[in-house]
This record gives C-alpha cells, structure tokens and sequence, in this order.
C-alpha cells in the first residue's frame, strides 16, 4: 500500500468520527424530546449509513470490473464481492434481529434495530472505503 494511502487510512480510522460511530452512541440524538423522535432519528441516521453503503458498493463493485477485465488469474472479482455482500447483509439483519428482540416486545426494539443496522453498515462502510483506498489504483 502506498504510504499516502495509508496514512489517510490511519487517519481515517483514528478519527473521532470512527471512534464515536455516527449512531445512537454518537449523541447525534440525545436532544430528542420522545422516545417516537429518538426512535425516528436512529432511523435517518441508519438509512444515511444504508445510503452510503450502497453507493460504496457500487464503487467497490466498479473497481472489481476493471480488475476482472484485465484478466486476472484469480476468479471473477465481482461474483465474489456479491457473494461477500450477501453473506453480510444476512450477517447484519440477523445480528439486528436478534437485537430487536432483547427489548423483549418493549417500544426500544425500534431503536435497538436501527442503532444495529447503523453501527453495522457504519463499520461495512469503512470496510468498503478501505478497499477502494488500498486496491484503487492497479
């Protein structure tokens, strides 16, 4: 990896940013009045991680096809990442899942799922911006 990459990956991830996350541990929305705001402010905040993570992916996916076209002797790249991506996404509803149910049917399940799924596409997004820093250029 060249040293400018990885300086800008240290830095990324020694950020305040990487170590606060942007979800509920953030404080981003700790100002909310009601349990029905707080809730509704996970979710942005969840559906903002879900909107980077796939246009990361995207990104990711078009940075395979070029090294898929050169002919490398590995398999297919792209096949791979899609393979890798759905085991993930499987990862992360069923980690989710599991902790929506520890509210016990109780009014924080919605909260606990969408601070879930935004700390875990969170740290996929950085999984993703990783890549695209260290195999970027062939």
């Amino acid at each position: 990896m060249k040293p400018a990459r990885l300086a800008l990956l240290f830095l990324l991830m020694t950020s305040p940013a990487f170590a606060d996350g942007v979800c509920g541990a953030s404080g981003a929305c700790d100002t909310m009045s009601s349990n029905v705001e707080y809730k509704d402010c996970l979710a942005k905040l969840a559906q903002q991680q879900d909107d980077e993570l796939n246009d990361l992916y995207g990104q990711v996916k078009t940075l395979l096809q070029s090294y898929d076209q050169l002919g490398s002797e590995t398999a297919p790249l792209v096949p791979a990442l899609k393979t890798a991506q759905k085991s993930w996404l499987a990862f992360r509803d069923a980690q989710c899942t599991m902790e929506y149910g520890m509210a016990q049917g109780g009014t924080a399940g919605g909260g606990y799922n969408s601070d879930c799924l935004c700390n875990l596409s969170y740290n996929r997004n950085i999984d993703l911006k990783r890549m695209l820093l260290s195999y970027g250029e062939q």
